[in-house]
């Protein structure tokens, strides 16, 4: 194993928790340092004071990173799916209340309810997601589920597929595997 020496670290080569912050947003990727911070204030290690603190630590292109910090992002994948988004330009909000005991993980340009779904938490969870599904179109948006794996493998695909789906969701265009004698029934 090799390890790359951090001079950020102390001698002992233990770093508290800001200290270890610190350093991943100084090496990691955009949005895994993103999705640390988000954990850190999700899980209550840091509060608005550190992160001000946190930031102004770190190098002045990386102190707006605060900017992109969201302490109601629950899961690391959550956290990557809407750095991403909103680096492609959509506005994206956490953990949107969807009925009275469920919220939905990611609203994506208010018309699209993206649940992001890891096999360990949710293969147990089958029926209950897809009445979360139902009533995420009853409140008048697109539901869509999209696994880790489709993440991580495939990102350009899920990035089409919801681009496609907030314009659908608009009215922009008609799907395209709707078949056109389906379009014109639905037309008075």
């Amino acid at each position: 194993m090799r390890v790359t020496f951090l001079p950020e670290l102390s001698d002992t080569g233990c770093a508290s928790v800001m200290e270890a912050l610190v350093i991943a947003v100084k090496h990691l990727p955009f949005e895994e340092a993103v999705a640390v911070l988000d954990w850190a204030c999700h899980t209550r290690r840091l509060d608005e004071v550190d992160l001000h603190r946190l930031c102004a630590r770190l190098p002045k292109p990386l102190r707006r990173i605060a900017e992109w910090v969201d302490r109601d992002c629950v899961s690391v994948l959550e956290s990557i799916v809407r750095t991403r988004l909103r680096l492609l330009g959509y506005e994206v909000v956490s953990q949107v209340p969807v009925d009275t005991v469920r919220s939905i993980d990611l609203v994506v340009d208010g018309v699209l309810g993206l649940e992001l779904d890891g096999r360990a938490y949710h293969e147990s969870s089958f029926e209950s997601d897809r009445e979360k599904d139902l009533a995420i179109v009853l409140e008048g948006r697109s539901a869509m589920r999209v696994s880790y794996g489709m993440v991580r493998r495939d990102w350009p695909r899920v990035e089409q597929g919801i681009a496609a789906a907030v314009a659908m969701h608009r009215g922009h265009r008609r799907p395209s595997g709707m078949p056109e004698r389906h379009r014109r029934l639905q037309t008075p």
